[in-house]
């Protein structure tokens, strides 16, 4: 019992050490592939995305900004 558990808790780690450079290899591809102007609009995106929201107006003019910087971002990583 005690091995099966020791198995689990290392193959556990192992996992999580894998999850933990994979997202630091896709933080590095991101930064070299894409410029500061890029990150930017995803660090603006994702600050709005933590505010509330109440008014249907305001639903809608964040969904558009939303796809308005999706299109950019999709320009500028095909540039």
């Amino acid at each position: 019992m005690r091995v099966r558990a020791t198995a689990a808790a290392a193959a556990e780690a192992a996992r999580a050490h894998d999850a933990d450079h994979a997202r630091a290899a896709e933080r590095a591809y991101f930064a070299q592939r894409c410029p500061s102007t890029v990150r930017a609009l995803v660090r603006q995106e994702s600050t709005r995305s933590t505010e509330g929201v109440t008014d249907a107006e305001e639903v809608f003019d964040r969904f558009r900004a939303q796809r308005e910087t999706a299109k950019r971002l999709n320009y500028l990583q095909v540039l």
